[in-house]
């Protein structure tokens, strides 16, 4: 994980110069705007941190996305599996959740006047959902 965090960042924030065989590492103008005139290796831990943290918040989501499935499954919620992808829709109490491993091209389907959500493009939708059905995940 160390290892992709470093590329990430390196990929991200700093660019190639020199001659073949002399190149080196130098900060690019992305680095200059998210950190301004830090030293790279505290700008890395930083930019670590907040990696992990987004890490962390996202696998949260997507387990509490799974228990939900796993809710409505239990309670006999309809399941329709999709024709065209391995979309799968269960519907429970007046509305249409959409599970699925990929996102639509268009973005989200999440449509409040037509009662769908669509939790795999709006997994911070889970929270909502948690305590609008009063359950906790």
């Amino acid at each position: 994980m160390r290892n992709l965090i470093l590329h990430t960042f390196k990929c991200n924030y700093t660019k190639v110069v020199g001659k073949q065989g002399h190149e080196r590492r130098k900060t690019n103008v992305a680095f200059f705007h998210k950190f301004g005139n830090m030293p790279i290796m505290q700008a890395y831990s930083i930019f670590k941190t907040e990696y992990e943290e987004r890490d962390t918040e996202s696998a949260r989501l997507h387990d509490k996305v799974n228990k939900f499935e796993r809710y409505l499954i239990s309670q006999n919620a309809r399941c329709i599996q999709s024709n065209k992808s391995e979309s799968r829709y269960y519907y429970y109490k007046c509305k249409k959740y959409r599970f699925s491993s990929h996102i639509y091209p268009t973005g989200s389907m999440t449509n409040e006047l037509l009662g769908v959500v669509d939790l795999c493009a709006d997994k911070c939708l889970i929270d909502e959902i948690e305590k609008e059905l009063n359950i906790k995940l």
